[in-house]
């Protein structure tokens, strides 16, 4: 837009009757040229935040909703919570409970009320879990044993369930499993150490890390075959990873399993694949 001081039609004249002399006003020069920008777009919200919390992020659970953020990642870690948080057009029915003892009649509640488990972890004396809104045709189960539950996990897939989270805390593996759809193969591995080469093996087959946990001395790795894949990586170091949580959720991509085993964290970070 250009801006300019536009002349008077007829200039005016001043005559100044002091003898016979008499004064014209000059023509106003013109102004230069201006551009004038435009003010700047508002910026976006972030579709996907998370954030370490001191205490159980109830308040900020409830806050984030008002600004249409549901809760994707509840997990206690480090002495805090790690909450993450999605932006969605229509909010899901939600749950989240923090107990010291593994959450049973939370979850039996939840499904009695029409939601499913979204998340479970331990870590600290503190299970955590989420409930979520979802299909309501989607069955779901759980299991907790003192042993590594493999003959649950192959009963399941031949039931047509797969394991969607697995857990261990207080001397038990926690396992929860949901009705398949078909879509997805899984397999599982426990390991004395680290499954690094387990893991990257089924990267090269098309599995992604769909749960890590480690207990009694041992990892515990499920791997998902699901389309389209979802890009991941991991990362490794003494201290909590919370500056490589802060570099991967600016990149795209959102920590789907975080353990603390062995003196260091094992943090698996995860992009969805483009559509």
């Amino acid at each position: 837009m250009t801006a300019e001081l536009l002349p008077l039609g007829i200039a005016l004249s001043l005559f100044l009757y002091a003898g016979v002399s008499a004064f014209r006003t000059r023509p106003q020069p013109k102004q230069a040229a201006q551009d004038i920008e435009p003010p700047p777009a508002p910026q976006a919200s972030p579709t996907v935040l998370f954030s370490l919390e001191a205490e159980f992020p109830l308040r900020e659970i409830a806050k984030a909703r008002e600004a249409g953020y549901c809760a994707i990642h509840l997990q206690p870690a480090d002495g805090r919570w790690l909450l993450g948080l999605s932006k969605e057009p229509a909010l899901p029915l939600q749950q989240c409970h923090a107990s010291a003892g593994f959450p049973g009649e939370e979850i039996a509640q939840g499904w009695a009320c029409g939601l499913h488990v979204a998340g479970l972890s331990y870590d600290g004396g503190q299970w955590a879990l989420l409930l979520s809104e979802g299909s309501p045709d989607r069955l779901q189960r759980w299991h907790t044993t003192s042993v590594f539950p493999q003959e649950e996990i192959a009963s399941a897939w031949n039931d047509g369930f797969q394991v969607d989270s697995l857990a261990y805390g207080q001397g038990v593996w926690a396992l929860i499993l949901s009705q398949s759809d078909g879509q997805s193969l899984q397999q599982w591995f426990k390991t004395a150490g680290f499954p690094r080469d387990e893991i990257e093996a089924g990267w090269s087959d098309g599995y992604q890390v769909s749960s890590l946990a480690y207990g009694d001395g041992a990892w515990a790795l499920v791997m998902s075959k699901t389309h389209p894949a979802e890009a991941q990586y991991i990362h490794i170091e003494a201290a909590f990873p919370d500056e490589e949580i802060a570099k991967g959720v600016a990149n795209g991509y959102r920590p789907s399993s975080l353990v603390c085993a062995d003196g260091a964290w094992a943090l698996v970070m995860s992009k969805a694949a483009a559509q």
